[in-house]
């Protein structure tokens, strides 16, 4: 009986240990969760294109963490998009160079349209976000309702903005959201293009899609590394950083000519937040990843040791339940021997099934965890993308302005060398310029000086005859 005292006594230990381990299982406020049925798994986590269960895919490549769409791939999803409000979010990346610049017919398209009504990708109702480099290079929005062959050029497009997406590294984002009649597109949290003027039936068959075209000649790849949907407008969606205009961001700021009045210009999109520069959104960012790494450190070290606690817990219960037999001697004891050894075995075996329950336990905890660590990369590779995005961008906004300074250095050595050329002209002129004084002189020496020499001469002369004369008269 001693013996069967410290197996209850063990059992109800473990029992109140394992309400010890501390998981958060709740899903974080500051994660918005995406629709699963339009969002593509993590690429990171995933080892074929068949893992890909949500899209209909046709000559797509999986590889590392990337779909590369060949030279006419394609891929649609199988779900509809929420008619009512939502955001999706298209990372992509091309690797094209300068001289693929000629090849026009490359272009990656973005499609929003009802494949109920579309007879075809030319005779498409919906929407179609095309990035080429037709007329510009960057994205251009078309619209249509599935009478007509829509064109690709720019002058039939609802919006456009201009971005270098050739010769680029970094990837980018393309946010497509509605909600209530306004319909926003933004490239890598800049706004591109917003309008109250579109409104989407109720109800309608809307399914996302990504195209790709290249031509046989180029080397140019279209990248697809995300495609994440949500039904409503997410925080970013919400927010505009800056307005893209030619290509270039245009941050807007407030106007402020007294304490009590401000000027808006309505032509922009006023940002909600004020804009923190690259370097103080860097330092958060480290600072929150210090704080999360040392609560993710004190969190595993108290997992780990409850666990170790809990194991070795079940070990000594297991060892005592298979000590049972040997612990009473049948022999001796008789018939209440017997029915003390049947209700041993019987909690023999109650203990066992909780033994086994309390294993399954644990290993769903394990999967757990493994869950919550790949959610963990996701959001640190979230971030590390908006932090590649602002470096991008501001390494652009350093080459813009070099530009600017190289300019400026043209327009200085100009006008140096003008004001040079003048000079010396002023030099040349100056020299052939007569002063007064000068031409006094000249006229002196025309009228007397000259005349004077003239006499002077003839008196010489005179006189050189005259001595010649007194000697030949001397002579005679």
């Amino acid at each position: 009986m001693r013996v069967f005292k410290n197996v209850i006594l063990n059992a109800i230990s473990v029992t109140a240990a394992i309400p010890n381990v501390n998981i958060n299982q709740q899903d974080n406020p500051g994660i918005e969760q995406v629709l699963e049925s339009l969002s593509l798994p993590n690429l990171l986590t995933i080892d074929s294109i068949s893992r890909i269960s949500n899209y209909e895919t046709s000559s797509v490549i999986f590889d590392q963490g990337r779909l590369l769409m060949n030279k006419q791939g394609a891929l649609f999803s199988k779900s509809f998009i929420p008619s009512k409000e939502f955001t999706a979010e298209i990372v992509f990346r091309s690797s094209g160079k300068s001289q693929d610049i000629q090849f026009s017919d490359n272009g990656l398209n973005i499609w929003l349209l009802d494949d109920r009504k579309s007879q075809s990708l030319d005779q498409y109702d919906g929407f179609k976000f095309a990035i080429n480099n037709v007329d510009i290079q960057g994205l251009k929005i078309f619209n249509n309702d599935g009478t007509n062959n829509v064109d690709n050029g720019l002058d039939v497009s609802i919006g456009d903005c201009q971005f270098r997406y050739l010769e680029s590294d970094v990837p980018f984002t393309l946010r497509i959201s509605y909600s209530d009649k306004w319909f926003k597109v933004q490239v890598d949290n800049n706004l591109c293009f917003k309008t109250d003027k579109i409104k989407l039936p109720q109800n309608q068959n809307f399914k996302l899609g990504v195209t790709s075209n290249t031509n046989s000649q180029s080397q140019e790849t279209f990248e697809i590394l995300a495609i994440k949907v949500w039904d409503k407008l997410t925080e970013d969606a919400l927010d505009d950083h800056g307005l893209m205009v030619e290509g270039e961001l245009k941050v807007d700021v407030k106007k402020i000519v007294d304490g009590s009045q401000q000027i808006q210009d309505e032509d922009h999109v006023k940002p909600r937040v004020i804009r923190e520069s690259l370097m103080e959104r860097a330092r958060k960012h480290r600072e929150e990843m210090e704080r999360a790494q040392n609560s993710d450190i004190s969190n595993i070290g108290s997992q780990n040791n409850d666990f170790s606690l809990i194991l070795d817990k079940l070990n000594h219960l297991e060892y005592l339940v298979n000590d049972l037999p040997n612990s009473y001697n049948p022999s001796s004891q008789g018939t209440k021997n017997d029915q003390v050894g049947g209700a041993l075995s019987q909690s023999q075996n109650d203990i066992t099934n909780a033994i086994k329950e309390t294993r399954d336990t644990i290993n769903g905890l394990k999967e757990t965890f493994v869950q919550q660590y790949a959610q963990l990369l996701q959001a640190v590779s979230d971030l590390n993308h908006k932090v590649i995005g602002e470096v991008r961008e501001q390494h652009y906004g350093m080459e813009e302005i070099g530009k600017k300074v190289d300019l400026l250095m043209s327009e200085h050595k100009e006008v140096q060398h003008q004001y040079k050329k003048q000079s010396e002209q002023m030099g040349q002129k100056s020299a052939h310029v007569v002063s007064p004084s000068d031409s006094t002189f000249d006229k002196l020496i025309k009228w007397i000086l000259i005349p004077l020499m003239i006499v002077l001469l003839a008196l010489v002369v005179f006189v050189y005859r005259l001595r010649h004369d007194i000697k030949h008269s001397k002579l005679l």
